[in-house]
């Protein structure tokens, strides 16, 4: 089976980020991209005109979150995303655009915005203003 629009961002070993592109395909139906040890699960699903997902509903979990991740959603514009090490040095960077997806697993990241841009952050909550973040 093949994936496309599937780019990992990893070096020595440390995955920092999973990015699902705008146009992402799949032959297979269920695609999910992080271990069972991740705080979040990160699936691309695929599935063909006609299809049902059957209604549900997930009950309800006590979960201990040891590490806190993001996902992203460009919504609109571009931006190029830099990955930083646990020395705080860069080791990647990639432009995300319109469409693009990105899950940010571990290490710093940074932004430079290159057009105007919007985009949906979803993170394990609640924000707790500039104490929820280490600038460096």
């Amino acid at each position: 089976m093949t994936m496309n629009g599937i780019e990992v961002i990893s070096e020595n070993g440390v995955t920092y980020a999973i990015i699902i592109r705008r146009g992402f395909t799949s032959e297979k139906k269920y695609n999910f991209l992080t271990p069972a040890e991740y705080p979040m699960q990160l699936g691309a699903n695929y599935y063909q005109a006609g299809e049902t997902i059957r209604r549900h509903h997930h009950p309800d979990k006590n979960l201990a979150i040891k590490n806190v991740q993001e996902f992203i959603i460009m919504n609109r514009g571009r931006v190029r995303a830099f990955f930083y090490d646990e020395n705080r040095e860069i080791c990647r960077d990639t432009v995300l655009e319109q469409g693009d997806m990105i899950l940010l697993t571990a290490g710093g990241h940074g932004f430079e915005v290159l057009e105007e841009t919007t985009l949906v952050e979803i993170k394990q909550g609640p924000y707790d203003g500039e104490s929820d973040k280490v600038l460096f």
